[in-house]
């Protein structure tokens, strides 16, 4: 049970981290999005504001520091029990 639950916190660890890299690398997550849209008739440029969710550093990073503790833990628990049981 804890190589499963090690497993998965460390898959979701590549996971938030994957995301965290693909919404641009920010240190802070953002609900709005500041977008230049440009006129092609007249060529004028203005600014909207597009919605949504961009995970930033301040959300991921201790997101990523549990999930960590997470799975070494529950390595540091699997490892015991086996000691105990004599499996490997």
């Amino acid at each position: 049970m804890w190589k499963a639950i090690s497993i998965i916190a460390f898959i979701l660890v590549i996971g938030v981290g994957t995301k965290w890299v693909v919404d641009g690398t920010q240190v802070f997550s953002k609900d709005k999005q500041q977008v230049v849209v440009v006129d092609e008739m007249f060529g004028t440029e203005s600014t909207e504001w597009k919605e949504g969710f961009w995970l930033g550093l301040d959300i991921a990073g201790p997101m990523v520091g549990v999930l960590i503790a997470a799975g070494v833990f529950g390595m540091y628990r699997n490892r015991k029990q086996n000691e105990v049981t004599g499996e490997m």
